[in-house]
C-alpha cells in the first residue's frame, strides 16, 4: 500500500485495538481503488481519548475516527452531535468532522444484521437471545426490532447497561429461566467473553443443546476467530456467524458516513 503526502487518513480507536477487522477490509479497499486512504488502528487508552478526539480535529487531512471498545459511549459523549440513533443507543462506532465538530453514528446494528442476512438469516418475525447489554448489544437489538425482529431476552450482569437496555428497547426483557432456549432463533455474544483475555463459554453447553437444530449462534468477538462459543456451536451441528460478519457487514455504511468513495479520491 502506497501513501503519497496528499493522503487522507481515518484512524481507529481500542483499547486493544489488535483484534480489530476493519484497517485491514478498508485498506484493502483503498488499495484495489487506487485511494489515496488509510485507516491506522491506534490503540487509545479511555484517559486519552478526549486528546485524540481534539487531535481528529486539529488536523486537515483526517476524515475522522472509528471506535471500538471501550470508547463507543464515551466518545458518544465527547461528540458534538449525534444521529438519532446514536442517541437513542448511547454509543457511536464513528465519528466525523462536520463544520459543527465531531458527528458521531453507531454502525454495529447495521453491520451485524447485515452480515447475518449475507449468510441467509432474515430476523423477520425471529426471537433474539443477547449476551451482554453494552453499546454493541444495544445497536443489535435496535436494528433487529426495526427488521421486524418478534422478540429479545438479554442477559447481563451489569446494572446500568441492563437498565440502558430496558429504557431503550420495549421488546426485550431479562433473560431468564422462563424463557425456553427451543424458541430462540438466534442467540448472540456480544461481550468480550471468548477473547484471549477473557476465556470462557458465553453461553453454557446445556443451554446451546436445547437450542432447536436450525438455530444459529453468532460471536462478535474477532480474537479468535473461532471462539469456544463457536467451536461449540458448530460441534452440535448449528449454524454460526463469527466476528468478521459485523465488520464486513458496515464496511459501506461507515465508508458512506466519512464521506469515502471506494471508486474515486476520498471527499
Amino acid at each position: 500500500m502506497f501513501l503519497t503526502g496528499a493522503a487522507q487518513v481515518v484512524f481507529m480507536a481500542g483499547y486493544p485495538v489488535a483484534q480489530v477487522q476493519l484497517p485491514a477490509l478498508f485498506n484493502a479497499r483503498f488499495e484495489n481503488a487506487g485511494v489515496d486512504l488509510a485507516l491506522v488502528p491506534l490503540e487509545t487508552a479511555p484517559s486519552t481519548l478526549e486528546a485524540l478526539l481534539s487531535m481528529v480535529c486539529a488536523t486537515n487531512n483526517c476524515l475522522g475516527l472509528v471506535l471500538t471498545a471501550p470508547h463507543k459511549q464515551a466518545a458518544a459523549q465527547m461528540a458534538s452531535t449525534l444521529t438519532s440513533r446514536a442517541r437513542r443507543i448511547g454509543a457511536v462506532n464513528v465519528l466525523r468532522k462536520t463544520e459543527q465538530g465531531l458527528e458521531g453514528d453507531m454502525f454495529d446494528g447495521d453491520g451485524f444484521w447485515n452480515g447475518a442476512s449475507l449468510k441467509g438469516f432474515d430476523p423477520m418475525g425471529r426471537s433474539l437471545a443477547l449476551v451482554g447489554a453494552g453499546a454493541a448489544a444495544r445497536a443489535i437489538a435496535l436494528e433487529f426490532i426495526h427488521r421486524g425482529g418478534r422478540s429479545i431476552v438479554f442477559r447481563t450482569t451489569d446494572a446500568s447497561e441492563r437498565a440502558g437496555m430496558l429504557a431503550m428497547c420495549a421488546e426485550s426483557a431479562p433473560w431468564g429461566p422462563e424463557h425456553a432456549m427451543e424458541n430462540v432463533d438466534i442467540v448472540v455474544n456480544a461481550t468480550p467473553i471468548g477473547m484471549h483475555h477473557a476465556p470462557g463459554l458465553a453461553v453454557n453447553a446445556d443451554e446451546l443443546k436445547q437450542l432447536r437444530a436450525d438455530a444459529w449462534v453468532a460471536d462478535l468477538v474477532t480474537q479468535p476467530m473461532e471462539t469456544p462459543l463457536i467451536r461449540a456451536a458448530a460441534g452440535l451441528g448449528l449454524r454460526t456467524l463469527n466476528g468478521a460478519s459485523t465488520a464486513l457487514g458496515q464496511l459501506d455504511s461507515v465508508a458512506a458516513f466519512l464521506g469515502i468513495d471506494f471508486g474515486t479520491e476520498a471527499v
